[in-house]
């Protein structure tokens, strides 16, 4: 029997929920386990390849379940309770908060036990995992509000789906390519999407990463997460995307955020189908200057401040400019161009920079 206050468990299996894949081709991705052993609580959820544990110091006998992720998960989000009771009684967890609520637990068809959760970190030993480098909570947040909107969705080019972890941190879509400057690992390797979600949940300083052959592994206060080292980093062609973000660009100018951001929400009116996402923009003495591709739509952005300022003309794709302006984090957009093929942002506050080419 496990007895835990009501908004900690909420916190816990909030996080947990993040790694639960609900692949209905996959049983075990709907699926949480709840493990009591030696004086921790853990919760474990899987996306099929990697698995999220979320733990909890509690003074408690041993205690062991699996069962529903959905289900537990959203009655545990609905408690008011000031502390909830659980305990297996009759292969049902017994939920005892607001009422008394049981959810089956997962049975082995076999052998009548209750179905034994996949643990990879339970194979692991200690003394074979390298540890190649570490992470914070910041970190995590950092690359995934300016780095996301780089990273390739599709599998055209398989290794530029996933994000670079080497002297820096980078993500491509061969459109764009945006740099984190911080050396997070001693080890180049390439991380998934899906492991960078997973890692936004833990609220601690720092995570360590191991690496064990292709195994990945992030540890920290109260979290961990199991996943593998994604292939292709051979291919992923550093030297030319790191020459390519740290071109030379003869103009620069700074513009507010929010008047940029809004500029782009109105012209977006104008943006047809025909005009293939394209809007125009010229760098004028007074202002960035804005149009619609048809010219039904003009507005112009004053800069803050300008240096060396040629006037230049050129088309960009609408969503992509203004996913990459969210992702700064100032007030303020320092935006570099007159080189011919792509502009820069860069956000010197938190080191991150952005290219986004241009299109005809």
């Amino acid at each position: 029997m496990l007895h835990i206050k009501t908004t900690k468990l909420q916190e816990m299996v909030s996080k947990a929920f993040k790694g639960v894949g609900n692949d209905k081709v996959k049983p075990i991705t709907e699926l949480i386990a709840l493990k009591v052993e030696d004086g921790t609580f853990t919760l474990i959820t899987t996306d099929y390849d990697n698995f999220m544990y979320v733990s909890e110091a509690v003074e408690t006998e041993k205690f062991y379940a699996v069962v529903q992720a959905t289900q537990f998960v959203k009655l545990i989000s609905r408690l008011t309770s000031e502390d909830v009771t659980l305990d297996v009684v009759d292969n049902c967890l017994e939920v005892k908060g607001n009422g008394t609520y049981k959810i089956p637990v997962e049975i082995d068809a076999g052998t009548g036990e209750i179905v034994e959760y996949t643990n990879p970190l339970a194979d692991i030993a200690t003394t074979d995992k390298l540890h190649i480098g570490e992470i914070t909570a910041q970190d995590i947040s950092g690359i995934l509000r300016a780095l996301k909107p780089s990273l390739a969705v599709t599998v055209e080019i398989p290794q530029y789906v996933n994000y670079y972890l080497g002297e820096t941190v980078l993500a491509t879509d061969t459109n764009t390519a945006s740099c984190y400057e911080k050396q997070i690992v001693d080890t180049p390797i390439l991380v998934s999407a899906a492991v960078m979600e997973m890692l936004s949940v833990f609220s601690g300083d720092v995570l360590d990463i191991y690496k064990v052959g292709n195994k990945l592994i992030f540890e920290g206060d109260n979290f961990a997460l199991f996943g593998y080292a994604m292939p292709g980093i051979d291919g992923y062609n550093v030297s030319a995307i790191n020459n390519y973000l740290e071109s030379a660009y003869p103009s620069m100018c700074q513009i507010p955020k929010q008047e940029l951001l809004q500029a782009l929400d109105r012209l977006s009116l104008f943006v047809s189908d025909f005009d293939e996402d394209k809007i125009g923009m010229t760098f004028t003495e007074d202002g960035l200057m804005l149009t619609s591709k048809q010219s039904d739509s003009v507005e112009t952005v004053p800069y803050i401040k300008k240096d060396n300022l040629e006037e230049t003309s050129c088309f960009i794709y609408l969503y992509m400019l203004t996913s990459q302006v969210k992702a700064q984090t100032g007030d303020t957009i320092d935006l570099y161009f007159g080189e011919g093929q792509s502009i820069k942002l860069v956000d010197s506050a938190c080191k991150m920079t952005a290219v986004l080419c241009l299109v005809k």
